[in-house]
């Protein structure tokens, strides 16, 4: 059955493209017959009538010559009717004599062949020269007019008088060869609507075989419309029941996510308020390490000055132990010029006195630079124990610096954990967040079923009606 209807379909189509194809086909043979009348048969009676028209305003001129030269003069005359009209109209026969040439071999052969346009020519140009000759004759002897106006009127008038026969014959043609491109495009009309009518009486016999065969298929496809519009409406039923389930799972759900991700919101900004905290001790750490740094340049500093004032004082103390020799032997050499004084007897009297004198002072200084080795050495004592507990500080300072370099580590670690804790619970709560949304989307969906199969029942309904109109 569908075979058939599908062949029936193709057919009307055949014949509906068929239709078009002739209908556009002798349209243009019908458009080409009327262009060929009007750029042929209408245009060669219309440069024929132009042809005509020229030849007889050459023949106006040439008779207003004759009749008036005598009376205006040669020159006068030939100027006003020769030259100003003769001439003018000779050049605009010649016109249309081309377009009438031109015209010709658009024709075919047959048709050409009955334009005699070379022998109109050939005649109008020697009408011309016959006339233009009579002229010049009039102008070298006006005295002679009737002698030489009769010799030569008599050509240019038997010429002009083989000019319009010709002439009319070409615009009868032209008129013959209007006609039957008319005829032909009537005859192509006439043929176009007969085929037309038998084409359109088969297409209509056609969709009248389609149409029952297609009547045939829609009874029995209403009675398939009727059962399966019922099983839609069992369908829906469930349908309908399945999605209110499904609605009130995913409020649940939307309602657990949104608990979650509150959550997880919490566990992000209590991540972030530790991560604070690591950092404000990592940045304490740091400046402690940069404290201990400079505590121990600090120390490294002062050990350097407390061990350049220990070799300093080792200096004074050799110092000490040359000013200790010298005021020894001072003394000797005071108590030699002791000797040498009471030798001398009342002469080294005085100078005995000075030798006392040296020999207390180098006493003195033997006795100061005494007390100031003592000094040194308590001095050299004091620095050496300083230089010690400076070791000391310097080792505690060490522990107390990789303790903080330790920590500012361990709190970057920490802070990092935090970081990724936090970037976690981020990620964490947005896809939660997509969830929930999600979960509205599958309640709205729901709902949105609901409401499809609501409008599916009222379309079942309507079809069920529809169908039972159309048993």
């Amino acid at each position: 059955m569908k075979k058939k209807i599908l062949i029936g379909f193709v057919l009307m189509l055949f014949i509906v493209l068929a239709l078009g194809a002739v209908a556009i086909m002798n349209i243009n043979q019908i458009n080409q017959s009327w262009e060929d009348a009007e750029k042929k048969g209408a245009a060669l009676v219309d440069a024929s009538q132009d042809l005509l028209v020229a030849f007889l305003s050459c023949r106006t001129g040439e008779k207003d010559f004759i009749l008036r030269y005598s009376i205006k003069g040669v020159e006068a005359a030939k100027e006003e009717y020769i030259n100003a009209r003769f001439k003018v109209s000779a050049e605009e026969a010649k016109k249309a004599l081309q377009w009438i040439k031109a015209i010709k071999a658009q024709l075919d052969r047959m048709k050409a062949e009955t334009i005699e346009v070379e022998k109109i020519e050939e005649t109008f140009d020697r009408y011309v020269a016959q006339v233009l000759s009579a002229v010049d004759d009039v102008e070298k002897n006006p005295t002679a007019n009737d002698d030489v106006l009769g010799a030569d009127t008599t050509d240019f008038v038997k010429t002009a008088a083989l000019i319009k026969p010709l002439v009319n014959n070409i615009r009868g043609e032209g008129h013959k060869i209007f006609e039957e491109y008319v005829a032909k495009a009537h005859v192509i009309e006439e043929t176009t609507r007969n085929l037309m009518v038998i084409l359109l009486l088969i297409a209509i016999v056609l969709g009248a075989f389609v149409a029952f065969f297609v009547l045939r298929i829609l009874t029995q496809a209403i009675k398939t419309l009727i059962n399966s519009v019922q099983q839609i409406t069992s369908a829906s039923a469930e349908i309908v029941a399945a999605s209110q389930e499904q609605s009130s799972g995913a409020r649940e759900q939307s309602s657990a996510v949104a608990e979650t991700t509150s959550a997880a919101k919490e566990l992000s900004t209590t991540s972030e308020q530790v991560g604070e905290s690591i950092r404000k001790v990592s940045e304490v750490a740091a400046h402690a390490l940069a404290g201990m740094a400079k505590i121990k340049e600090s120390l490294g500093r002062t050990n350097q000055m407390v061990s350049s004032l220990g070799e300093k004082s080792q200096k004074i103390g050799k110092i000490t132990d040359m000013i200790d020799d010298v005021a020894d032997q001072t003394n000797l050499l005071a108590v030699n010029a002791s000797i040498e004084a009471a030798r001398a007897g009342d002469q080294g009297r005085g100078f005995t006195v000075v030798a006392d004198e040296i020999r207390k002072l180098s006493d003195s200084t033997a006795k100061s630079t005494k007390e100031i080795s003592s000094l040194i050495e308590l001095i050299q004592h004091e620095m050496t124990n300083s230089v010690m507990a400076m070791e000391g500080n310097l080792k505690s300072v060490d522990d107390e610096a990789r303790l903080a370099q330790q920590t500012a580590e361990r709190s970057k670690e920490i802070a990092m954990s935090a970081n990724q804790q936090i970037a976690g619970s981020k990620q964490i709560s947005e896809a939660m967040m997509n969830i929930d949304e999600a979960m509205k989307q599958i309640v709205l969906g729901a709902q949105q079923t609901q409401q499809a199969v609501k409008d599916l029942n009222k379309l079942t309904e309507g079809l069920n009606h529809l169908a039972n109109q159309l048993k």
